[in-house]
């Protein structure tokens, strides 16, 4: 997000539970907080709004310059992405009159910006590791399928290694001129290499090791497309217009579904529309099919 045009400063918190004595991040957010001008405070979280307001109250911001989600919002059966555009059009209570409401013309959809740099960084990888054709991106993990270097096979949102694996062959069989590129983060690149060497294909390219999240953005860009778990790769690859499938266990659908621009698929199976709270429960030639809906990109 710092590259993107409408970003001004981002401060990141590694944890909203961490207590504020042995974070020097939180220090850090709390200086910045109180030196600068008064103006609206919006808290985009749901989950740790006591702590948040805690926090605001140590870099002294009134409380009437603060806008939280409130509880009926928050029970509501709305989109995330709906609930952020009606937060940025309000105003918290010590200015509330003060302007005229003005709601801006939000676009339906998150808009991600790849900057140049990226794009250049891309293309030098991919000369590197002779990825010239098409590219499908799977996306198997997410942080919570994983806990201290192990799969967690409990979790709701696992699906097991030779689904992927089978998926990927299917995948392969419909584009032979393709390459397929696992992603994830470094501390997945375990389960990456695991289905790699389940699938026995050269054309498949375990990479959690190798990319960073600008990277990532750069290569959603412009692949054919994605077939993921309910992740963050998965909103940022439907942000970016790459057509996906998304696995569902648990988290509803009505709350998480990727956004993506007018005229580019985003398919989900599982969850509740389907009855399933475990993405486990989805067999593998559901997610081949509901692939195989998806016009792709000719970009390369």
């Amino acid at each position: 997000l710092a590259e993107h045009p409408d970003v001004g400063e981002v401060h990141r918190l590694e944890s909203r539970r961490r207590p504020y004595w042995t974070d020097p991040r939180q220090w850090r957010v709390v200086d910045w907080l109180r030196d600068r001008p008064p103006g609206p405070v919006y808290v985009c979280d749901d989950l740790q709004r006591a702590a948040l307001r805690r926090l605001l109250d140590r870099a002294g911001i009134p409380a009437d310059h603060r806008l939280f989600f409130d509880d009926a919002e928050l029970a509501a059966r709305r989109h995330w992405f709906d609930r952020l555009a009606d937060m940025a059009v309000r105003l918290p209570p010590a200015w509330a009159g003060t302007v005229e409401a003005r709601p801006p013309a939000f676009p339906d959809q998150p808009t991600l910006i790849v900057p140049g740099s990226a794009l250049v960084d891309l293309a030098q990888w991919r000369a590197e590791r002779g990825l010239t054709g098409q590219i499908v991106l799977i996306q198997p993990g997410n942080k919570r399928t994983q806990r201290h270097g192990r799969f967690r096979s409990d979790h709701h949102k696992w699906w097991p290694i030779e689904n992927w694996a089978q998926t990927i062959t299917a995948v392969l069989e419909s584009l032979p001129e393709a390459a397929v590129v696992l992603c994830g983060a470094p501390s997945e690149q375990a389960l990456l290499l695991a289905i790699a060497d389940q699938c026995r294909d050269r054309r498949v390219h375990a990479c959690g090791d190798q990319l960073p999240m600008l990277r990532l953005m750069a290569l959603a860009n412009c692949a054919h497309s994605m077939i993921a778990v309910d992740s963050g790769p998965a909103h940022i690859a439907a942000a970016l217009a790459c057509p996906s499938v998304v696995l569902f266990g648990a988290a509803p659908t009505w709350l998480w579904t990727p956004k993506a621009p007018p005229g580019v698929p985003v398919v989900t199976v599982g969850g509740e529309p389907d009855g399933l709270d475990r993405v486990d429960r989805i067999g593998p030639d559901r997610v081949i099919a509901a692939w195989r809906t998806l016009a792709g990109r000719i970009r390369t």
